[in-house]
């Protein structure tokens, strides 16, 4: 992954090409070429993070995209930048890679004022699936609505 994507490029990339694999326990391939950066506790604070887990900041741009990661559920997230644009390009790259993704859901959030919410769910062989759920701003949203967050949870298929 190159640095110099757009953050919602980025962090289209990442989730598509470094979290999809992890969770299928594939190797993935070349690290970013921008060096993570891992944030403090003070830090992940500020962010209002109390779970435990690891956060990193990615440099792209004039801006960057964080990753937290929890256990095995993966938040890539940025402000600002082209985050208009995150939802229609995760769309393409997650197609591109996995034709088989299915998107379950797209509506108003119902707990953030100006967001919306898209929910994706895709099959990633034998009884793995991915559930992923977008957060990005509606059409004319205000500047504190201004934030993408692609959210990745491993699931397992239900046998019946």
């Amino acid at each position: 992954m190159s640095s110099t994507l757009t953050p919602a490029q980025f962090a289209a990339a990442f989730a598509v090409e470094r979290c999809l694999p992890l969770i299928q326990g594939k190797t993935v391939g070349d690290p970013p070429s921008t060096p993570p950066v891992a944030l403090t506790e003070d830090e992940r604070n500020k962010l209002g993070l109390t779970e435990e887990s690891l956060t990193f900041f990615y440099a792209t741009g004039d801006t960057g995209v964080f990753l937290d990661s929890a256990h095995a559920k993966q938040t890539l997230w940025f402000n600002g930048a082209d985050c208009e644009q995150g939802a229609a390009i995760f769309d393409q790259r997650l197609k591109q890679a996995h034709p088989q993704a299915r998107q379950i859901d797209d509506l108003v959030s119902p707990s953030t004022p100006g967001m919306r919410a898209r929910v994706y769910e895709v099959d990633l062989g034998g009884d793995v699936l991915a559930w992923i759920e977008l957060a990005y701003p509606a059409a004319g949203a205000r500047a504190n609505a201004r934030k993408f967050v692609i959210r990745i949870e491993p699931r397992r298929r239900n046998k019946r």
